[in-house]
């Protein structure tokens, strides 16, 4: 739409992202592999935009760490 500011990518987007992570791709990597390289590459990023970054490390972890040990 023109003339309209693109709406923000929110920390609820972005937990609904992990939840989801690897349930729709035709990869090999399991769930913990492509978690382990979200958490190295969020350890990289600079522009959070509306996302609470420590929200979003959180969430990643704690489902990393359910992968690992699953409950």
């Amino acid at each position: 739409m023109a003339g309209t500011a693109p709406v923000a990518h929110t920390t609820e987007n972005e937990i609904k992202f992990l939840n989801e992570l690897g349930m729709f791709t035709g990869i090999a990597e399991t769930k913990e592999t492509l978690l382990e390289g979200y958490i190295a590459g969020a350890m990289q990023r600079s522009d959070w935009g509306a996302m609470d970054r420590t929200k979003v490390l959180h969430h990643a972890r704690t489902l990393h760490a359910q992968q690992v040990r699953p409950t």
